[in-house]
């Protein structure tokens, strides 16, 4: 058992995943996904500072013994939310369940505290949502990733034929080779999603890219495979990442100053145009957003915070997805 120093953050994350199931009691959500997060190995860091109103048993030596851990909900993947979601959505059908009487339904909510893994929880999601003949959440990989508008139906052009429609623009070449091109449409941002493996061909980067709001460019490698991709808004660059969104070098720096002193201004919305929640703009920014999961786009918003809450928890800053993927998170 993981000696954890925030469990409030476990509930936390529980219930912001279960706010937009308005008509699931928390409680639920709780009962069913404690223990299974609380198990979940990759969900959590060790702590390698004391945090701030560290209680008195905090003491340096036992955090340099590594045995204290932290939960950190920006560890959480793409599959892990799909995973989350799908026990979410078979305990709001089980709860509207109206077929159930009471005895029975008290007896089905109790056996939700024996759950003790999320593998348990997702498996058991599965069985009993198709064995009460409702639509199945994650029936096959297909299903999921039109609901989650993580990847689209249809696979985008290859690369050299985007080129040749000027769906993707040849920007600058370097003095080793690379070049560096612009993502001008939505089919552009997922093929580099596709062979980044990265979140760009998320809904949300669709907007943005819509909205002018942000600029994307990708490093091509002289054989045109592809080497890094970069955001840009308004007030610089804003995501960088290599394949899997591992961490971008020195030398992928340099690129990027090349870049941006050969591109000069690049005429970007500022992000609170594009973000304000003013009433007569509403409808446009949820009509922005609606492909976005609920949870995921919170995680996004909250993303500019999550190093502070890092640094008060006397955690290291955050690594990428595919850097803790490769240290055996």
């Amino acid at each position: 058992m993981r000696n954890i120093i925030n469990p409030e953050a476990i509930d936390e994350f529980i219930a912001n995943s279960a706010q937009p199931h308005r008509d699931l009691p928390v409680e639920l959500a709780l009962k069913a996904l404690r223990k299974a997060l609380r198990n979940h190995a990759a969900l959590y860091s060790p702590v390698v500072a004391p945090p701030s109103k560290a209680p008195p048993w905090m003491t340096p030596e036992r955090i340099a013994s590594g045995e204290l851990y932290a939960f950190d909900s920006a560890r959480c993947d793409y599959d892990l939310f799909v995973d989350v979601f799908q026990v979410l959505q078979w305990l709001r059908i089980g709860h509207h369940r109206q077929e159930l009487s009471g005895r029975a339904r008290r007896k089905w909510e109790k056996s939700l505290g024996h759950i003790r893994t999320l593998d348990e929880a997702v498996a058991r999601a599965g069985q009993e949502t198709e064995a009460w003949g409702a639509a199945r959440v994650r029936a096959n990989r297909r299903e999921r990733e039109r609901m989650m508008g993580h990847r689209p139906l249809k696979k985008p052009p290859p690369f050299c034929e985007q080129v040749a429609r000027g769906e993707i623009v040849f920007r600058l070449r370097l003095s080793c080779g690379g070049r560096w091109y612009r993502l001008m449409t939505r089919e552009a941002l997922t093929l580099e999603g596709l062979e980044m493996d990265h979140c760009l061909g998320w809904g949300l980067h669709a907007s943005l890219l819509h909205e002018r709001a942000a600029a994307y460019f990708t490093l091509r490698n002289a054989d045109l495979s592809p080497r890094l991709t970069v955001m840009v808004m308004d007030h610089g660059v804003n995501e960088v990442g290599r394949h899997g969104n591992l961490l971008a070098t020195a030398e992928d720096a340099r690129a990027i100053d090349h870049l941006l002193a050969a591109e000069g201004p690049l005429n970007l919305k500022t992000s609170e145009t594009a973000f304000r929640t003013t009433e007569p703009d509403r409808g446009s920014v949820l009509r922005m957003l609606r492909p976005l999961w609920d949870p995921v786009l919170a995680r996004l918003r909250l993303r500019k915070q999550v190093n502070e809450w890092r640094a008060g928890k006397g955690l290291p800053p955050l690594p990428s997805r595919s850097a803790r993927r490769n240290d055996g998170a």
